[in-house]
């Protein structure tokens, strides 16, 4: 987006700091990321940032014309089943929603989406084309093979006794992950508390050295 956003670089626990901290601070969320100035010309630089899927909250709910809760439950959650979720509201205006607290066996079902290309059960929840989309890259980074598509990041995994393997996942504060890897029609959640750091490796050690082998 181009704005001038500190979040990658200092712990969440830095509330003065981090500018995603700062946000949830405020009482009107979309001003607050609005006001921020432009360090780059948009669509050119990439930095992780807690403001954009905020304003994408409110610009979803100008083109629906629906509470964004609503929104979900009947086009997203209820299809899979899912009952029980708590979003964070903006206080200046509750419809504009952030982080969502959801059961792990939930969060598997959306792996499970995803995984296969935007069915599950008999619901087409979203479109193939859209999941596909979604998984493309949209930022290449210096790392070989990672990449960022739509609110997914993508990446390969270095095996040690094959070629490396490619996954995709939703990376959460703290800990909270959704892996998907095609190769072995495998869906991975995690969860945790591990706030304190800013770019926490457990869950991703835990995959490669453990799980993975397994399969």
């Amino acid at each position: 987006a181009g704005f001038a956003w500190n979040e990658g670089e200092v712990s969440y626990s830095a509330y003065y700091l981090n500018d995603a901290s700062l946000q949830m601070m405020q009482d009107d969320w979309v001003q607050y990321a609005l006001a921020k100035p432009l360090k780059h010309e948009p669509g050119t630089t990439f930095a992780y940032s807690s403001a954009s899927p905020i304003l994408i909250s409110h610009i979803l709910r100008e083109a629906t014309k629906l509470p964004q809760e609503l929104f979900a439950l009947h086009y997203f959650y209820m299809p899979l089943g899912i009952t029980e979720f708590t979003y964070q509201q903006c206080p200046h205006d509750t419809d504009i929603l952030a982080d969502v607290d959801i059961l792990p066996t939930d969060l598997l079902k959306i792996g499970q989406m995803m995984l296969q290309e935007g069915r599950y059960g008999a619901h087409q929840i979203v479109s193939q084309a859209w999941i596909r989309q979604s998984l493309t890259p949209q930022v290449q980074f210096k790392t070989a093979g990672k990449a960022y598509g739509y609110m997914w990041w993508l990446d390969y995994l270095n095996m040690p006794t094959q070629e490396p393997l490619a996954y995709y996942y939703a990376w959460g504060i703290g800990g909270q992950h959704i892996f998907v890897v095609p190769t072995y029609q495998l869906v991975v959640v995690t969860t945790g508390g591990d706030y304190s750091v800013t770019l926490p490796n457990q869950p991703f050690e835990l995959l490669q050295k453990y799980i993975l082998p397994a399969f």
